[in-house]
């Protein structure tokens, strides 16, 4: 016999929390975000590719075609599309077509190095957020990051 588990309950305050969540999020985002963005469009890529990019050299491993979309959580057409893009471009190579079996994708050198570009134009975004903000702030931000570090 299946059991089922118990519906979740969100209460007002798991509400209020997702809520305010989200505004520090929205919130970081908008101060951190604008150089990253830049690169991705500096290098002819849309936010779904870079997406894909980035879900690629995250494995370390070749990935079958049909997992990327799950990596990067995309829906399988708009994965699809994506790779078929990134592939034309010499971003993507499929490495098992070379001994005879498609379905195994990797990154180029030139897409590792597209990923490095946009891995370091988002650190150095941080990292300027962080070089503004006064002691009491980056304490908040430090015990924020330690906290979800240990929870995530």
């Amino acid at each position: 016999m299946t059991t089922l588990a118990p519906p979740a309950i969100h209460t007002s305050a798991t509400r209020q929390l997702a809520e305010d969540l989200g505004l520090v999020l929205d919130a970081l985002l908008e101060r951190t975000a604008q150089g990253f963005v830049e690169r991705i469009r500096a290098h002819g890529l849309s936010l779904t590719e870079a997406r894909v990019l980035r879900s690629l050299d995250r494995s370390h491993n070749a990935v079958l075609a049909q997992d990327v979309a799950a990596r990067a959580g995309l829906e399988p057409e708009t994965a699809a599309r994506a790779v078929a893009g990134l592939r034309d471009r010499d971003l993507v190579i499929d490495i098992a077509s070379h001994y005879g079996a498609p379905g195994a994708l990797t990154l180029t050198r030139h897409g590792r190095t597209i990923v490095r570009d946009l891995d370091h134009t988002r650190r150095a975004d941080l990292q300027s957020f962080i070089e503004g903000l006064d002691p009491t702030e980056r304490r908040r931000v430090e015990a924020a990051v330690s906290l979800l570090n240990g929870e995530l």
